[in-house]
């Protein structure tokens, strides 16, 4: 008898929540941004570091775009 048995693999999480990632995530994707240092921080400070990353990078953004811009952006939502 043949072993028809395959191993799947596990699903990819996407819920978009940094809270919702495990530390290596967290730290794998602070890295990402370029963000250094973060192997002896909690997981509550990478999350923080991040959201703040996004939020420094959103500004940068929109400070970039002309207020036309803004609002054909705003209009296509």
């Amino acid at each position: 008898m043949t072993d028809t048995t395959t191993l799947e693999a596990a699903p990819t999480r996407r819920s978009g929540s940094l809270t919702a990632m495990k530390l290596a995530e967290l730290q794998g994707l602070a890295s990402s941004m370029g963000i250094t240092g973060t192997a002896k921080m909690r997981k509550g400070d990478l999350v923080d570091m991040a959201w703040g990353h996004l939020v420094d990078e959103f500004a940068w953004f929109n400070s970039q775009l002309s207020d036309a811009q803004m609002l054909a952006l705003y209009e296509e939502s």
